[in-house]
């Protein structure tokens, strides 16, 4: 459906007017049976309206934000490839960071790391998720709702510095995500994770392996 807004009504200031009654529309269209709206449900949406001068000014100052937000968003994505960049040539060797030498050397992430299988038997109540975007988060936080089993005994137990991977498939992570415990000192977690800690702290860097991974 094509609106255009009347004489002496701004078309940019009826947009941010629909914008904020974006709410109003998903009630709405919650009643019909197939979730929509009719031309009748937006013509008769109320919208309050100053003075057409008053409009405008407000429009002019939610369009500067607009592109403020915009630029914004331009400079996060240019600082991410960047940092893509860097770490697709850091974390492989292929450029050094100056005072540093030495060999690079091949191995296994097992003569590096060991698996955790810790069971709940201390009772831990804090039960956490794997949020590729986010990392751990609380059930209750992640899903408004615990679904963990009320017994919790034969989870996993992980301690502040451990890993784990999420094999679920999840937005930008085809493969699952490797999250690292930093936020909480014990956290309990399905044992449908792949749960791991570093063997030796002298030898291996959790905070490189954290972005490594």
């Amino acid at each position: 459906m094509a609106l255009r807004s009347k004489q002496g009504t701004s078309n940019l200031f009826i947009y941010y007017s629909m914008l904020q009654k974006e709410y109003l529309f998903k009630e709405l269209a919650k009643g019909n049976m197939i979730p929509g709206l009719t031309r009748s449900d937006i013509l008769s949406a109320k919208i309050l309206t100053p003075p057409y001068s008053e409009q405008r000014a407000i429009s002019r100052l939610l369009d500067l934000m607009d592109s403020a937000i915009n630029q914004h968003n331009l400079l996060i994505a240019q600082k991410e490839l960047r940092k893509k960049w860097l770490m697709q040539n850091l974390l492989t060797g292929k450029k050094r960071l100056k005072g540093f030498g030495g060999e690079w050397k091949n191995t296994t992430l097992s003569k590096l790391f060991e698996r955790v299988t810790r069971k709940n038997t201390e009772v831990n109540t804090n039960v956490v998720t794997i949020s590729a975007q986010r990392g751990f988060v609380r059930q209750t936080d992640f899903f408004n709702k615990s679904i963990a089993s009320e017994i919790t005994n034969n989870y996993f137990l992980v301690e502040k510095g451990e890993f784990c991977y999420n094999k679920s498939y999840s937005n930008g992570y085809p493969w699952g995500a490797t999250k690292r415990l930093n936020d909480y000192d014990k956290a309990v977690v399905t044992t449908l994770y792949i749960c791991f800690g570093i063997m030796d702290e002298t030898k291996t860097n959790g905070d490189f392996f954290e972005q490594y991974l």
